[in-house]
């Protein structure tokens, strides 16, 4: 009687078990780095968002119940603040600064690169998101000088501290935010 016996595993047999569990492996490691990168993502998205309607809500409310509206301008200089805003129709013009007089007190909301503060205090978490460069902007509009002006706010915000940001995808959230405020008394 002339038996063999096998006793092991043939190398096309080792190979193809390692290429099974290889195989696997990537599967799994892909499916869990994607969901880790979406939830990253989210949560930037989430971050981005509840900064930015913060402010807009507030600076909104702000100027809607605003006392007086005391100019727009370019510059933070007291003496460059016009009181009087282009018709509606007319070419955008955009400005840096509001003065309104609110709650007893004159403030100044300023919109530039650097964020957008009311008395030089920021409205984000700024060590969270940033202005992108050249997008924050003010407009304001006006019927006739009897009527109460029409104020405009927007700007770009993104999460993280680089006003121009680059890296991985799932850390670059960026949403626009605009809003357009009737104020109530001129």
């Amino acid at each position: 009687m002339n038996t063999k016996r096998h006793l092991g595993f043939s190398l096309i047999e080792i190979l193809v078990a390692t290429s099974i569990i290889i195989t696997t492996t990537t599967i799994v490691v892909a499916i869990l780095a994607s969901s880790f990168r979406t939830s990253s993502k989210t949560t930037s998205l989430d971050i981005v968002r509840q900064n930015g309607n913060g402010a807009i809500s507030k600076v909104g409310r702000m100027i809607q119940f605003a006392e007086s509206f005391e100019g727009v301008s370019d510059q933070k200089i007291d003496s460059s603040f016009v009181k009087s805003c282009p018709v509606p129709g007319s070419p955008d013009t955009r400005f840096n600064f509001l003065k309104i007089f609110s709650a007893g007190a004159e403030k100044t909301l300023s919109c530039s690169d650097e964020g957008l503060t009311i008395d030089d205090e920021s409205l984000f978490d700024s060590n969270r998101v940033t202005v992108v460069t050249g997008t924050c902007s003010l407009t304001c509009t006006q019927d006739s000088q009897d009527v109460s002006p029409v104020i405009g706010l927007s700007f770009d915000l993104t999460y993280g501290t680089d006003p121009n940001p680059t890296g991985l995808t799932e850390k670059r959230a960026q949403i626009r935010f605009s809003t357009s405020v009737k104020m109530r008394n001129k």
